[in-house]
């Protein structure tokens, strides 16, 4: 199918196998815009890695959405190192939603790290409600750690992306001109009627 340009399957029983399936459509789909699977609670971290992996063969997805799967469930990681290292690669995805899914300060590191160094597209990563510290959700915050030094926070990274997609130089404006910031903590799926026009566009050039 070449016509689908968003799938909301929320809060349904789509298991990491299903999530697999899903995977391998994606890859042969060229027109998803927006994909929405929040509440599936039995992706987990493998069926999170099988979507995650297939991310840098797709350029049509604009939005994804997974709020409370469990992509860190029981302490896992592969699930969410899989989306880190596709975010070196994937440079199409402007909004992630990752909330809720037991991500750690480990793990909002690896986010950064990514998004500082390889990143240029997100302009929303969504973190909410997981067990990490704060700073790494702050405006124009820079994290000073025994590790790293002058790591930009998470958003201060999406706002920088947001300034390069918009050509506005106020951080806070371009990412509202991208993001409904009066709906914080829920996913911008209105996005995705421009998502399509973006993609439109982009196969005319």
């Amino acid at each position: 199918n070449n016509t689908l340009r968003e799938l909301v399957a929320r809060r349904n029983e789509l298991t990491a196998v299903g999530a697999a399936s899903l995977a391998r459509a994606l890859h042969l789909n060229r027109s998803l815009a927006v994909l929405e699977l929040g509440g599936c609670t039995r992706i987990g971290p493998d069926g999170a890695k099988a979507l995650a992996e297939v991310l840098p063969k797709t350029d049509s997805l604009r939005a994804l959405g997974l709020r409370a799967c469990k992509v860190c469930g029981a302490g896992a990681k592969h699930g969410l190192y899989a989306f880190v290292r596709a975010l070196e690669r994937n440079m199409s995805l402007r909004r992630v939603d990752l909330s809720a899914n037991e991500i750690n300060d480990w793990g909002a590191r690896e986010l950064a790290l990514v998004l500082a160094k390889h990143n240029t597209s997100l302009v929303e990563l969504e973190l909410g409600s997981n067990a990490l510290d704060d700073e790494w959700l702050l405006r124009g915050h820079v994290l000073n750690t025994e590790v790293d030094r002058q790591l930009p926070s998470v958003v201060t990274s999406c706002q920088r992306n947001a300034r390069k997609a918009t050509g506005v130089k106020d951080a806070v404006k371009a990412h509202a001109q991208l993001v409904d910031a009066s709906r914080p903590g829920y996913y911008l799926f209105h996005a995705a009627e421009h998502a399509v026009a973006e993609l439109a566009a982009e196969r005319e050039e």
